[in-house]
């Protein structure tokens, strides 16, 4: 079951999607194709960091919105990777 979006979050950088251990976190700058700058990084890094402290997600995926995008293959993080 996919956990809605929150409030606001149509205004955000990075939009984060959860279903049921997989966190998707939505690059969300389609006006400039999605390209890095350093706010989408900054919200990047913060979405990360947050999906990253949850015990319950257990795999982390980086995908443009929809749209054209300029930032290439999305990423893709796995627990596994994690310092314990």
């Amino acid at each position: 079951m996919s956990t809605p979006a929150q409030a606001g979050q149509e205004n955000r950088a990075v939009l984060e999607k959860r279903e049921g251990r997989v966190a998707t976190l939505l690059l969300n700058r389609p006006e400039r194709m999605n390209a890095l700058n350093k706010d989408l990084v900054l919200a990047l890094n913060d979405a990360l960091t947050r999906v990253e402290a949850e015990l319950s997600v257990r795999m982390a995926t980086t995908l443009p919105s929809a749209g054209e995008t300029a930032t290439g293959p999305s990423g893709i993080a796995r627990s596994g990777s994690r310092k314990k």
